[in-house]
């Protein structure tokens, strides 16, 4: 369970919640999500997408923006995607940005990397393969996929030609509320777009 937007809330109202009795009660999961800037008046990140795996549930992926980090004492705010492989009692980062630069150096890069730059890069869907752990995909302004559980990202929008431009592979980055994935078949995946409607 995600509270979402950081703003305005209370520390011990926010975070990932993780019950283990149905409902019944909840536990708070924040350990590595809390502010690198101590400041009280900073409220904590916008979290964005949260998606399990199936076959291991302790698995997770977190999409998360705006938060505040101290950058040689100074601030400023990172984007991307956390990691959990203890059901969320610790959180690491496996893709990490500011507005300027990938800080995880870990992604391939194309045109909107070229033209924008990283922009602080958070999808605003993930989804988890149900039958591999260690391959997600995050979907939005940008998109990307991790077959080897966060190490590497590759881009899936486009192919990057010799002669410097770029040839669409049919998914374009845009506002998308859900990657999905066929739970019959794990190479078959869904992206809902706001303005484009359903792609597979």
């Amino acid at each position: 369970l995600l509270t979402g937007d950081g703003r305005d809330r209370a520390l011990e109202d926010w975070g990932v919640f993780c019950s283990s009795d149905g409902g019944e009660s909840w536990q708070q999961r924040v350990s590595g999500l809390e502010n690198e800037w101590a400041a009280a008046d900073i409220s904590p990140a916008s979290l964005v997408s949260l998606d399990a795996s199936s076959m291991n549930p302790e698995v997770l992926y977190l999409s998360i923006r705006e938060f505040p980090a101290d950058v040689d004492g100074k601030l400023e705010y990172h984007a991307g995607i956390m990691k959990s492989s203890d059901g969320g009692r610790d959180w690491q980062w496996v893709y990490r940005a500011n507005s300027e630069v990938v800080l995880s150096d870990n992604s391939t890069e194309y045109w909107p990397d070229w033209s924008y730059g990283p922009g602080g890069w958070s999808p605003w869907s993930v989804g988890v393969s149900p039958s591999n752990q260690d391959v997600c995909y995050g979907a939005g302004t940008r998109n990307l996929g991790t077959v080897d559980g966060g190490v590497q990202w590759q881009q899936i929008v486009s192919d990057n030609l010799p002669d410097g431009s770029s040839a669409t592979r049919g998914t374009e980055g845009t506002t998308t509320y859900g990657m999905h994935f066929d739970p019959f078949d794990d190479q078959h995946l869904f992206i809902r777009y706001t303005d484009l409607g359903a792609y597979h």
